[in-house]
């Protein structure tokens, strides 16, 4: 009877075992698959999620939190990827786990970048600090890249185009070749913001051309928005012409509605430029009737942001008051224990005397 029962332990154990590695499997693919196919990356994240509350595997719970929510946050739905980060970053502090907390704490980052620069570098600043501290290495050279990200939203494209370097040259070392992509094409945005068309078009060609290697559809399609611009900027309406299609048909393929959104603007400019003014007449019509729509929801996600934000930081208040009663009344504790202890001493001493 108790042989039996040890196999079936054993067993038990070798099944959570296997099950554990698939949740780690699917939230790596969900990760990997991002820039490829954000959809896929949520299918994954909610397969983990599903296999890691069975078998009450939290940490791979939170993380697959973080994988849904940047499958979200990469389809532009940010009041969905800000609620999945949430119960993330949650159970990481549950968890006392640092390191996932930062990682959650950096995706939020993003969140923000859209809306206040500022609050956006704190994340990144804060993921950099611990990221050093632990010598992470890719997060180390992301936190660099999303600080620059911050830089070049403000303007401060010295600060910016320096980030991005650092975080190539880590990227690089690592030989991570989405991180390289990646810092290829922010540098070429940068040369872009500071008309210089020729050192952008040579660094976006080729972050194009790796991207495509390495099926990066959502880069792409940013990418190609920029080397569109360049080209208008260029009067090679041709070649504006074939990137623009191009990015349109990637942004379409990732369900990118905003991506989208900026090529039909990009349309508008190109057919302005060549001066076809009723077919640029009917992509500023389009630009229109998409900016309301795209308004209301941007409003509303900043909202939702704001306000989740102020309730995290105020349960983290509170949080920390009930630690502190705690530490306190302890403290409380003692003290009484001590005193009665030497109330017990003096009251025998004087009985004996």
């Amino acid at each position: 009877m108790n042989i039996c029962y040890g196999i079936q332990n054993s067993n038990l154990e070798d099944q959570i075992k296997k099950d554990t590695n698939t949740v780690n499997d699917l939230n790596i693919k969900g990760y990997q698959s991002r820039l490829t196919n954000p959809n896929q990356t949520i299918s994954n994240g909610k397969k983990s999620n599903k296999i890691a509350s069975d078998i009450k595997f939290e940490k791979g719970l939170a993380e697959s939190y973080r994988i849904i929510g940047i499958g979200f946050y990469y389809l532009n739905q940010r009041d969905s990827a800000l609620n999945y980060y949430l119960l993330s970053i949650n159970l990481y502090k549950k968890l006392q786990d640092e390191i996932g907390e930062i990682r959650v704490s950096n995706n939020i980052g993003n969140l923000w970048l859209e809306i206040d620069y500022d609050r956006a570098l704190e994340y990144y600043q804060k993921t950099l600090i611990i990221a050093k501290k632990k010598n992470i290495k890719d997060l180390i050279a992301g936190s660099y890249l999303n600080i620059g990200n911050a830089y070049y939203r403000k303007k401060n494209y010295s600060v910016a185009l320096y980030n991005y370097e650092k975080s190539s040259e880590l990227f690089v070392e690592l030989n991570n070749p989405i991180g390289i992509i990646q810092s290829l094409q922010n540098r070429g945005v940068i040369y872009f913001s500071t008309n210089q068309f020729d050192k952008a078009e040579k660094l976006l060609l080729e972050a194009n051309e790796k991207a495509k290697k390495y099926e990066m559809n959502s880069t792409v399609a940013s990418i190609n928005l920029n080397l569109t611009s360049i080209y208008i900027s260029k009067n090679n309406y041709k070649k504006a012409q074939e990137f623009l299609d191009e990015g349109k048909a990637f942004a379409r393929l990732v369900n990118d509605d905003k991506r989208v959104y900026d090529y039909t603007y990009t349309n508008y400019e190109l057919e302005f430029k060549r001066k076809n003014f009723e077919k640029a007449l009917i992509y500023l019509k389009e630009v229109h009737d998409q900016d309301s729509i795209f308004y209301k929801k941007n409003i509303s996600s900043n909202i939702n942001l704001i306000q989740q934000t102020l309730k995290q930081q105020q349960q983290q208040k509170e949080n920390e008051l009930i630690i502190q009663a705690q530490k306190n009344a302890q403290k409380l504790s003692i003290a009484s224990f001590v005193v009665a202890v030497l109330a017990f001493f003096v009251i025998f001493l004087l009985i004996k005397t």
